[in-house]
C-alpha cells in the first residue's frame, strides 16, 4: 500500500510538471525537480525550478481532504489573504503549485509586533466562508475513528472529557474570524519585516484564540512568552482574561490534534495524548 501511494505521488508530480505551459508564471522551459521539501502525513512538497524561478509543488495524499477543508475553499482563502499566502500559479484536484518563499522559520519571539500585525490582517480579512462548527468537526473525526479502529475505554473517556471542555469553551468564547488553523513551526515563514503563512488546507472561520493557542502549543512558548504574545496581539487590554481563554484553547488545540493523529495512525499520537492529559490536569488545578 505504501509503495502504491508513493507511485501515485510520483505520477501526480510528473503530471504537474508536465502541465507547466498552463502555469501563470510565463515560463520558457519545463521545471525540473530540485529536492523534496517535506514528506508529511497529509502531503509531500517538492522544490522545483525553471531557470531562475522556484516553486513549491505540493502533492496531496488521497485521503487528506477527508480531514481538511475543500480545495476550492483553500484556494479562495489564499487569494483573499494576499501577501500573507504564497502566490498560486497552478492547481488541480491533487496538486498545488505556488511561488517558493525564500525565508526562515519564525523563532519566538522575533519581530513579535510584525507577526501580530500579520495575524490581525489575516483575522480581519473578509471572506464568504460560513461559520465553522468545531464541535461538529471533532465529532466527525470521532465517528471516523470508530469506523476504522476498536476504541479502548480510556480513549472514549478522554474524548468525552475533551468534548465537554470544547463545548463549554466554544459557548464561552463564540467569536470567529478567518483563521489559518495550522500555524505550526513549518508554516510561519519570516522575510525581514514580512510574514507568510504556508499550507492553508485547514483555513476557515474559527476563534482567534485557537490561532494563538496553536502558536503557544506548537512553539512550546513559556508562560512569559505566552503573556508577551497575548499582550502584543490584544495590545495589553484584558490580559488576564485573554490568558485564561488561551489556556482553555490550548486544550482544544491538542484535542483536535489528538483526533487527527489518531486517524492518521501516527507514531506521535501517544505523545500528543500525554500533552493533552497534562493540560487537562492543569485545568483541573486552576
Amino acid at each position: 500500500m505504501a509503495d502504491h501511494a508513493t507511485d501515485k505521488a510520483r505520477e501526480s508530480l510528473q503530471q504537474a510538471l508536465a502541465s507547466w505551459p498552463q502555469w501563470s508564471a510565463s515560463l520558457v522551459e519545463k521545471p525540473r525537480l530540485i529536492n523534496a521539501l517535506n514528506n508529511g502525513l497529509s502531503h509531500s512538497t517538492y522544490l522545483v525550478s525553471s531557470n531562475a524561478d522556484h516553486f513549491a509543488l505540493r502533492v496531496e495524499s488521497p485521503e487528506s481532504r477527508a480531514l481538511a477543508m475543500s480545495k476550492n475553499q483553500e484556494i479562495a482563502l489564499m487569494e483573499s489573504a494576499g501577501s500573507l499566502a504564497p502566490e498560486i500559479v497552478w492547481s488541480d484536484h491533487r496538486t498545488l503549485v505556488t511561488r517558493f518563499i525564500h525565508g526562515a522559520t519564525w523563532q519566538p519571539l522575533e519581530k513579535l509586533e510584525v507577526l501580530c500585525q500579520s495575524l490581525h490582517q489575516l483575522h480581519r480579512t473578509h471572506s464568504k466562508v460560513a461559520r465553522f462548527d468545531l464541535l461538529l468537526h471533532c465529532d466527525q473525526y470521532w465517528q471516523n475513528i470508530h469506523k476504522l479502529f476498536t476504541v479502548k475505554k480510556h480513549t472514549t473517556e478522554l474524548f468525552e472529557q475533551c468534548r465537554a471542555h470544547l463545548q463549554q469553551t466554544l459557548q464561552q468564547y463564540p467569536e470567529q474570524c478567518l483563521c489559518h488553523n495550522d500555524l505550526n513551526p513549518d508554516n510561519i515563514l519570516q522575510q525581514e519585516d514580512r510574514f507568510v503563512f504556508l499550507d492553508w488546507e485547514y483555513a476557515c472561520n474559527n476563534s482567534p484564540y485557537f490561532e494563538l493557542a496553536t502558536i503557544v502549543e506548537f512553539y512550546a512558548l513559556s508562560d512569559l512568552q505566552t503573556r508577551q504574545l497575548s499582550s502584543c496581539y490584544w495590545q495589553g487590554i484584558n490580559t488576564e482574561q485573554h490568558l485564561t481563554a488561551l489556556q482553555d484553547f490550548r486544550v482544544v488545540v491538542r484535542f483536535t490534534e489528538w483526533l487527527w493523529l489518531t486517524l492518521k495512525e501516527s507514531e506521535l499520537t501517544g505523545l500528543c495524548e500525554s500533552k493533552l492529559q497534562t493540560l487537562l490536569e492543569q485545568q483541573g488545578k486552576s
